[in-house]
């Protein structure tokens, strides 16, 4: 019995890191068997038309997890559904590979408590059969939580592919500017009194002072499980010297442009949030995502709290003349998949899985009207 063969027929396509016009890609068992410029004879030709093909797009930190289980205050939903709403929202924007994040830290708010991100795992673990899209963890360890030893089982497994370590104070990192904004989020729905709320505050701030053990234990299970471990919002060189020194392969949201440049020259890899690329801006007034790529420092742009941003930054920063369609294209595929060690996927090339999307720009913005992962079509029509 022949295996079913497939031809995707594309305008212009992203082939191995490069704009390739009018172009054929076959799909053979699951994996791209040939890119060629003229039509093979023997296998079921898709005529793209006017849209663009691209390797599935890659994201290493989608944090929204938690406000789709939690949308308001006094509300949570189960983590099965939610997995499935993450999962439904990433393959609509092209995403076939996500780590989706999970925090290490006390509930000082309204998320769930220190146990949720092994709830999670355990979520995942039962889900993931019925996911389209290939979905690991991203695991945030908060730095000046009381709790001072990672879960072994939050590394002892297969589905978390990146560890980052973070310190989240009032008038600490992000916080520097503006103190109150920590207070407003992480304290907001705290009910005990204000008393309770300003302890609280003082002994993350107290233990912010010194990190250096916890970040060490973090660093360490992270290099013993061969997960990629990222820094989170240095905003100094010596920030990116320690990253370097413990091991951190990624600086994820430098929040200032030494901080990105230094990280750079000490072979770290640099993540900056899509949604500051698509806007132009930092919603907190720190290193704008587009300075930082017409710099070329950036490797690889993440969702964050806006999982639709990744295609629509990759095209505004083409539109805007802050990168060609190629570079600002490889920020969402290539780029992710060599920070996190996919080797089989991000490209386009012979050899290596069909995860690939169709993106439509005739309206003015991208919109995904069809998406593969291992060959398999999983969003639109065949």
């Amino acid at each position: 019995m022949h295996e079913p063969v497939t031809t995707l027929s594309a305008r212009r396509a992203l082939v191995a890191g490069r704009e390739r016009s009018r172009c054929y890609i076959t799909i053979r068992n699951g994996l791209i068997d040939a890119v060629t410029q003229h039509k093979p004879q023997g296998s079921e030709e898709v005529e793209l038309g006017t849209l663009d093909l691209i390797p599935g797009v890659i994201d290493l930190h989608g944090d929204s997890l938690n406000s789709r289980r939690q949308p308001r205050t006094g509300t949570r939903f189960p983590l099965g559904p939610t997995l499935l709403q993450a999962d439904t929202e990433g393959i609509s924007n092209g995403v076939t590979t996500q780590c989706l994040c999970v925090t290490v830290d006390e509930d000082l708010t309204k998320w769930g408590d220190i146990e949720d991100p092994l709830k999670w795992l355990h979520a995942l673990q039962r889900q993931r059969q019925s996911l389209r899209t290939d979905s690991y963890l991203h695991v945030r360890f908060e730095l000046t939580t009381a709790v001072t030893t990672p879960h072994a089982d939050l590394f002892d497994n297969d589905y978390t592919r990146v560890v980052s370590y973070m310190v989240h104070a009032p008038g600490v990192g992000q916080y520097t500017h503006d103190p109150a904004a920590w207070h407003k989020l992480y304290l907001r729905s705290h009910p005990g009194p204000s008393e309770d709320r300003q302890r609280l505050a003082s002994e993350r701030l107290t233990r912010a002072n010194d990190v250096t053990d916890a970040r060490r234990r973090v660093a360490d299970a992270a290099q013993s499980a061969g997960i990629a471990l990222a820094s989170h919002d240095d905003i100094a060189p010596a920030d990116a010297v320690t990253a370097a020194n413990v091991g951190a392969s990624i600086a994820e949201f430098p929040l200032t442009m030494d901080a990105a440049t230094h990280a750079k020259s000490l072979g770290l890899g640099v993540i900056v949030g899509a949604p500051n690329a698509w806007q132009g801006r930092s919603h907190l007034a720190w290193l704008s995502a587009r300075t930082a790529v017409r710099a070329g420092v950036v490797d690889a742009l993440v969702s964050d709290y806006h999982p639709s941003s990744m295609l629509q930054a990759a095209y505004a920063l083409t539109r805007d003349e802050c990168a060609s369609w190629a570079e600002a294209l490889n920020l969402v595929t290539q780029g992710p998949a060599r920070l996190a060690d996919f080797t089989d996927r991000g490209q386009i090339a012979e050899g290596l899985s069909a995860d690939l999307a169709a993106v439509d720009m005739s309206a003015g913005t991208p919109i995904v009207r069809q998406a593969w992962r291992n060959g398999a079509p999983r969003l639109g029509l065949p």
